[in-house]
């Protein structure tokens, strides 16, 4: 009796154990930045000008997912004068110069896990806008992997 109690104890043991061992850790996958704002910093107004600042974009993940794109609104004044989005450019890893904002931008590729993205920008300055302190937002997408 002593050792079929033994033996049931070691066998719920086992699967206890084998059961912990293989239990399966959710999905997930966050986007941050560092820093979290990002200051562009002031422009000549003679010329364009393109920041020393970089801004890492932070993907932590344990799943394969598609390619991360960037897209930016237009950044405004109080006083509603703005600087179009078509006059920020970035240099990601995956693009060899300076692109765009006037429409989303792929700035990773499809990736397994966690990863970095740096990234540079450059203002180009409009002459009409006025002085002062702009905001906008960045928004980043995450697309699905792509089907093989």
């Amino acid at each position: 009796m002593k050792k079929l109690i033994k033996s049931w104890l070691l066998v719920s043991l086992f699967f206890g154990l084998t059961g912990i061992a293989y239990a399966e850790e959710k999905p997930y996958l966050r986007i941050s930045t560092t820093p979290n704002k990002l200051d562009l910093g002031e422009i000549n107004i003679f010329d364009e000008h393109e920041t020393t600042v970089k801004l890492t974009v932070v993907v932590e993940s344990n799943i394969l997912h598609g390619p991360v794109l960037m897209s930016l609104s237009n950044l405004k004044l109080l006083n509603n004068s703005n600087i179009a989005a078509n006059n920020v450019f970035v240099k990601t890893p995956i693009s060899s110069n300076f692109v765009s904002l006037v429409k989303p931008v792929q700035i990773s590729n499809t990736a397994n896990g966690s990863h970095n993205i740096v990234l540079y920008f450059k203002v180009n300055k409009v002459l009409l806008s006025n002085a002062g302190k702009y905001q906008g937002s960045l928004i980043f997408t995450v697309m699905p992997k792509s089907p093989e």
